[in-house]
């Protein structure tokens, strides 16, 4: 609460400045919920009932001290349901950068920054049954994504990053060249260094329809931050060439790379020094005015390839909930589960790891950490199509893949990932002024494997359903509804590894579980920045294999958001 004085001061100097020199802009978001969870009478074993709810506002300053400098701010002020008197009141700091331009060559960047490169390199992988969502879900999974600063396929990091352009007379035209170092952890007490991570890509264009390039990035450990004799030290550093080239609606890509993964423990000795390597070649082809795109690669990425911020996932499915996490007769605590992706904001994860993160089977076992997913060789297919008047919408993918190498026996694993998902404007096709449209999307993934007799089988299979329409009843009255189902069965293995992610074990289990999540709500749009929704919603777990781990939880949520 100290710090009030000194926001209410910087907040008058700004409408000062804004007033005599019109140097500040200001934007901002604001919303309010409440929410009311429920487990059903048979669970008499916990707690049955909670409640919460918070209000934010986000203010943002845009300040322009000359024409070639910009500073940006977020300041968050935030009360929870129950904070009465400023109890509980909180003032943050959510963001703040600058960004210029020196000699109208450099590009820079200082503080919170957003970043991307390759999906091997630096890439944000979607979250699990993202794909076109009903829109009852998508709303209230992208204002979490938002809380988390998830924006695309970009990380939010604290750094500094630059870039310039070089033009040339002969061989190319340009070449972009951008840089960026960030802060991956800080020095923890006397024996945790600081560990950083920078990057740097050179993109060489040949001309405008064809380039190549080299990507590097790299996550190390400063060991002199802790002790003057300090000799430990991490690093995992992933290099990459990529090359690209448009031919009128047709275009050739690849990329091709290496990774490693060293150590050097007190003593200066490295022990550890893993090796990986990936490719992928591919090409596109546009038909029908660009409104059917084809697209087929193949793909292998080693079984010891290890890349930090390519793989680190969005989803952090090691967290505990935030809603009602004990359940059942047997008080276990569960794990995040389809209304915990769509509804809860504290299950992101918002660092990347030096480790292969957990993943949950049900959801998507055969591209966990996305195109990066190590031990996978295979071919990819996908077709794209959109109307020309937005009226239909469909995309259907799959990926048939295959172990790189056997894990605990030397027979290979065979993995099929199909997706298709669809939308239909009916407003559209039927000239209706109000919003009328439906979507649908189904997810099929497997993996399968022969023991020959001397380890279990593998046969592991998981399908998801969503379903979802939009009724504008009235102008800019909405009713929501939505859907979804994952079931999954069958027998497969968990790997155990070390702090190097290599394989320390191997451990079977067999899976039989369904998920279902319904939803159904109403909401106005004031207009196109400002919504009030009133939800509900039902969320079942079931265990075939413990049926004493069958849950269900019921749910009402009010919400008002807005931009301004």
């Amino acid at each position: 609460m100290r710090k009030i004085p000194i926001i209410i001061a910087l907040s008058t100097l700004s409408l000062w400045t804004y007033a005599q020199n019109q140097k500040v802009t200001f934007n901002g978001a604001a919303r309010s919920s409440i929410e009311s969870n429920l487990l059903p009478e048979t669970d008499t074993s916990n707690i049955d009932q909670s409640t919460g709810g918070n209000t934010v506002v986000d203010l943002r300053m845009d300040i322009k001290p000359s024409d070639n400098i910009r500073i940006k701010t977020d300041f968050r002020f935030a009360n929870p349901m129950g904070g009465f008197w400023g109890q509980g009141a909180a003032i943050q700091l959510r963001h703040l950068s600058i960004k210029g331009v020196a000699g109208n060559i450099f590009k820079y960047r200082f503080g919170d920054i957003d970043l991307k490169m390759t999906p091997y390199t630096l890439y944000n992988t979607d979250g699990e049954l993202s794909k076109n969502e009903a829109e009852i879900f998508k709303y209230t999974r992208n204002l979490n994504q938002e809380e988390n600063f998830m924006y695309g396929n970009f990380w939010h990091q604290q750094g500094v990053d630059g870039a310039f352009r070089l033009g040339f007379d002969k061989f190319i035209q340009s070449a972009d060249v951008s840089g960026f170092m960030v802060r991956n952890r800080s020095v923890e007490g006397s024996v945790i260094p600081d560990r950083l991570q920078g990057g740097t890509v050179v993109k060489c264009n040949i001309n405008p329809t064809a380039y190549i390039g080299f990507n590097y990035i790299s996550l190390f450990d400063l060991p002199k931050t802790v002790n003057n004799e300090a000799k430990e030290k991490y690093q995992n550093s992933v290099y990459s060439g990529i090359a690209r080239m448009h031919i009128r609606n047709f275009a050739l890509f690849a990329e091709a790379g290496a990774s490693l993964v060293a150590y050097t423990d007190t003593s200066a000795i490295a022990i550890k020094d893993i090796t990986g390597d990936f490719f992928e070649v591919g090409f596109e082809r546009k038909f029908i005015a660009n409104q059917l795109t084809f697209q087929t690669t193949y793909r292998r990425v080693s079984n010891d390839f290890y890349s930090s911020g390519a793989q680190s996932k969005r989803i952090n499915f090691g967290s505990t909930p935030q809603v009602l996490p004990i359940v059942s007769e047997n008080m276990y605590t569960r794990s995040v589960g389809l209304m915990d992706l769509v509804k809860d904001q504290t299950i992101y994860n918002q660092t990347i790891t030096p480790q292969l993160m957990g993943y949950d089977y049900a959801l998507n076992h055969v591209t966990p950490y996305g195109k990066a997913t190590p031990n996978r060789k295979g071919v990819s297919v996908e077709l794209d199509y959109t109307d020309s008047a937005n009226v239909y919408a469909t995309s259907v993918a799959a990926d048939f893949l295959q172990d790189v190498r056997g894990e605990g026996t030397e027979e290979l694993r065979n993995y099929l990932l199909l997706n298709w998902n669809g939308m239909l404007a009916i407003n559209k096709l039927l000239d209706i002024k109000n919003t009328l449209q439906i979507t649908a999307g189904v997810q099929y993934a497997s993996s399968t494997r022969d023991g020959k007799g001397l380890v279990p089988n593998v046969d592991f299979q998981s399908i998801a359903y969503d379903a979802g329409i939009e009724i504008e009843l009235i102008p800019r009255f909405d009713v929501l509804a939505g859907a979804k189902f994952v079931n999954a069965e069958g027998t497969e293995y968990f790997t155990t590894r070390t702090e190097f992610n290599e394989i320390d074990d191997y451990s079977v289990f067999s899976l039989e579980t369904k998920q279902t999540l319904y939803a159904g709500g109403v909401r106005y749009r004031f207009n196109d920045n400002i919504a009030l929704t009133l939800q509900g919603s039902t969320y079942s777990f079931a265990d075939a294999t413990t049926s004493t781990n069958d849950f269900s939880i019921q749910q009402v949520y009010l919400l008002f958001a807005m931009k301004f």
